[in-house]
């Protein structure tokens, strides 16, 4: 019995080397196939985002995507030429392809490691275990790692092409959600929207007046815009008369303060424009129930127009940047003594309702004229004025 219990044993012992002989084989083939399907495939997400982007933005990418579209859509003897341009650009870009793919890997790897150095020094370094000494040189290590990790950050952005967003950096007017213009003159803010679409001058307006402020007020309406998302990116042109220069610094100062405290400086712009000084002036003439300019050009010849001049002219002269404090001088003849009054009313009434009439004079005169019967017919020029 014992003879075949032993015999039996060695049975079961010999199965078992066999089995154990078949599954290292097919342990190490298993784990050849999972380094084949990990050299295939990025399954980190975060690497493989990053990964796509940079193929994406390689300059031989675009430069083959710009020579196919050239050889699709040309004819003649160039479409060879360009074919053939093509396929020398496809052949750089996927020599490109895998280096950009490994200089990827390896400085992600490098980061990510980093991550963790400076993640256990961290907690090394707020250990009640820890000694100040050493505290001190974990500060100094963590320095260390932290240059080397902005260093690796920067080797990133160099291969994946990519300029990082900065604080308060200067973006594309088509990408801003809000754009404000305060005119600082004297104590008060004078404050715009834009309108859409934007425009990279300051040649073309196309403004909503909101309203004349205290610097306070113009604080607190840029506190509650960059509370909802839905408003950045913002961009802020601060102009300034020469006499509001103190309070175009501060609110400079305060705007900037306000977006950092809001954690949105990567979604912001601020910016001091130049300073216009004095008063700017507006002289009209109006003889024979029409209106003139102080170029001597005749701004309106029918009735109708009259109605324009009021409703556009006047609002572009007292509802913009840069056109406060503004003094109007109208001169009329006895004929158009009625005209003239209905001008100073407009003027008048355009500016109580956007709440700038302390920034806006008017004086008016009466004055005859005599205009030479040939200038006349041209509607306009050789004025002569003789004040009464």
């Amino acid at each position: 019995m014992g003879s075949e219990l032993k015999k039996a044993s060695v049975c079961i012992s010999c199965l078992c080397l066999m089995l154990a002989g078949l599954a290292i084989p097919a342990a190490a083939e298993g784990q050849r196939e999972s380094i084949l399907e990990r050299v295939q495939v990025i399954e980190d997400p975060e690497l493989g985002e990053l990964v796509r982007i940079a193929l994406a933005n390689l300059l031989e990418t675009k430069e083959a995507a710009r020579l196919y579209r050239a050889w699709r859509e040309t004819g003649g003897p160039q479409r060879e030429d360009y074919r053939k341009q093509y396929e020398a650009a496809r052949t750089r870009e996927q020599e490109k392809k895998p280096k950009v793919v490994r200089a990827i890997t390896e400085t992600y790897v490098q980061i990510k490691l980093l991550d963790t150095q400076i993640e256990q020094i961290d907690k090394k370094i707020v250990s009640g275990k820890t000694s100040e000494a050493i505290r001190a040189e974990l500060i100094l290590a963590r320095a260390e790692l932290e240059a080397k990790r902005m260093t690796k950050l920067a080797e990133l952005r160099e291969i994946m092409s990519i300029v990082p967003k900065h604080a308060f950096a200067r973006k594309p007017v088509e990408a801003l959600n809000s754009w404000l213009a305060l005119d600082v003159i004297g104590d008060f803010v004078y404050m715009f929207n834009y309108r859409r679409p934007y425009y990279e001058t300051y040649d073309y307006y196309d403004t909503e007046a909101v309203r004349l402020m205290p610097g306070e007020a113009a604080i607190e309406h840029i506190r509650d815009l960059i509370k909802e998302d839905h408003h950045l990116p913002l961009r802020v042109d601060i102009f300034r008369h020469e006499s509001g220069l103190k309070l175009s610094e501060e609110l400079h100062k305060d705007i900037i303060e306000v977006i950092k405290g809001a954690k949105a400086e990567l979604e912001a712009e601020v910016y001091v424009r130049e300073t216009h000084g004095g008063v700017d002036g507006s002289e009209y003439f109006v003889m024979q129930g029409k209106i003139y300019d102080s170029e001597n050009n005749l701004r309106r010849d029918e009735p109708e127009d009259e109605r324009r001049f009021f409703e556009s002219s006047i609002p572009h002269l007292v509802g913009l940047p840069r056109r406060l404090p503004r003094k109007f001088i109208i001169k009329h003849d006895t004929e158009s003594k009625d005209l003239a009054a209905r001008m100073v009313e407009a003027i008048e009434a355009k500016a109580k309702e956007l709440g700038v009439e302390r920034f806006v004079e008017i004086e008016q005169e009466e004055t005859e004229f005599e205009i030479p019967e040939e200038e006349a017919r041209r509607g306009g020029g050789g004025r002569r004025a003789s004040r009464r």
